[in-house]
């Protein structure tokens, strides 16, 4: 099964790879600029002022699930070595949402090679002064995409009675304004406010193949990423994967996200992670902490390079014209194409361990003598399926009910670690207690 990735993904990147201890590049001025109100959905260029002269050969924008992304019309350019303009093209009263680099994605470079300082765009349009008003035809589209919006909450929605919503209620307060909605991203912009009191991130609406969420979840993941980086041998093996080796032998393999298509490139990182620690007949700790999921078919062939036998990790129930389906499991199998693993491995967990890492999670709960450490992981998996609405947008709703192998439901609950770490956010400021943790558990 597919879910999914509330990981965020680059939408242009070119890359470059010089490396410089020089200080860090800085955004000082964005049009729009982050927490802007009401912008003129005329307003036809992304405009970005850097604090020193950048490099032209690179570029990272940005885009995740927390907005519609703008579109990107022709070819951006640079004014000066400082200021860097892309035309867009803006709907009203819409939410979007960018990023100038990441975490991850990093190529908006200085000319001395240092990446920039991840930078937030988000910004709403307003009505704009000459306000766009539905035609007939756009409005008789509206509706009917209002009547199978409902649809397929009321019968497709796993998770429709979670959070005690009166769905009745929300439709016939919101109707009027979907019904006036003027183009695509307003009708899926109005929808996604009005799903929100779901709680659900894996409930979103769509604007043609731009996708927002229609919750954001606002947690502290259990870590301090740029703490990892100070772990002995840190290395940077794939977008989505890093390892390090701590001084008593444990390696370190720390996973962001699971790419699906069978990314080779992805699995070799890992494996090469793995194959050494068990050559080396030493530890492994295994970080799922800032995994926000991704394809669990991925998942199981990283769990199958643990396992000596088939076994059943997860189960789930489908929801489909109002009905639920029988129970069903999930099995994960061993990897005969992955290294083989029988030492000792600790999996971190935490808030921001999600959805298909989840199912990872369960996975590595079958592994013998595997121990989980850490903080209860989000709770939060879908496997959605994608409605058209029929007026240029789709919604995507989670269709199952997932659950451990005894048949409990653990959605808004997340899957409880073998052993507990108490932390709050200031702890891993200095020091990481989880990883800690791991550390003693996988030398003992």
């Amino acid at each position: 099964m597919r879910c999914i990735s509330l990981t965020a993904f680059v939408v242009v990147i070119l890359g470059l790879n010089t490396l410089s201890l020089a200080a860090a590049p800085k955004v000082v001025k964005a049009s729009p600029d982050n927490g802007q109100k009401d912008v003129n959905p005329a307003t036809g260029e992304l405009r970005i002022v850097f604090d020193q002269p950048m490099s032209p050969g690179g570029r990272s924008l940005v885009n995740s699930s927390r907005g519609i992304f703008p579109e990107l019309v022709e070819r951006p350019r640079w004014e000066n070595d400082k200021t860097f303009v892309w035309k867009m093209k803006l709907e009203p009263n819409t939410d979007y949402w960018l990023s100038i680099n990441s975490t991850r994605f990093t190529n908006f470079r200085s000319k001395a090679g240092e990446s920039a300082e991840p930078y937030v765009i988000a910004f709403s349009t307003g009505a704009g002064a000459n306000p766009k008003s539905a035609s007939p035809e756009v409005i008789k589209a509206n509706r009917e995409a209002i009547t199978r919006l409902k649809k397929a909450i009321l019968e497709d929605y796993s998770y429709v009675d979670l959070r005690k919503v009166d769905w009745e209620k929300q439709f016939a307060e919101l109707a009027p304004r979907l019904e006036s909605a003027a183009g695509p991203a307003e009708f899926a912009n109005t929808a996604g406010k009005m799903l929100a009191v779901a709680q659900d991130v894996h409930l979103a609406m769509r604007a043609g193949e731009r996708r927002i969420v229609t919750w954001k979840r606002d947690v502290f993941p259990a870590m301090n990423f740029e703490l990892m980086k100070s772990i002995p041998m840190w290395t940077k093996r794939h977008n989505f994967v890093y390892s390090g080796m701590f001084s008593n032998g444990t390696r370190y393999l720390c996973i962001t996200s699971l790419p699906g298509g069978d990314d080779a490139a992805f699995l070799l990182a890992i494996y090469e992670v793995i194959g050494d620690a068990a050559q080396a007949n030493m530890g492994l700790i295994m970080d799922l902490r800032p995994n926000g999921g991704g394809d669990e078919i991925t998942a199981r062939k990283i769990a199958g390079c643990f396992l000596d036998k088939p076994a059943v990790y997860a189960a789930h129930v489908m929801r489909s014209g109002g009905k639920f389906s029988e129970q069903s499991t999930r099995t994960v199998a061993p990897n005969p194409a992955g290294p083989k693993f029988r030492g000792k491995v600790i999996v971190l967990t935490g808030p921001g361990t999600v959805s298909s890492c989840e199912a990872l999670v369960l996975m590595m709960k079958q592994v013998p003598g595997c121990i989980v450490v850490g903080q209860k992981t989000a709770g939060s998996s879908g496997n959605p399926k994608i409605f058209d609405l029929g007026n240029g947008t789709s919604v995507s709703v989670p269709s199952w009910k997932a659950m451990r192998p005894d048949g409990t439901v653990f959605e808004g609950e997340g899957i409880a670690p073998d052993v507990e770490v108490q932390a709050k956010p200031a702890d891993f400021e200095r020091e990481d207690p989880i990883l800690a943790e791991g550390q003693k558990r996988a030398a003992g």
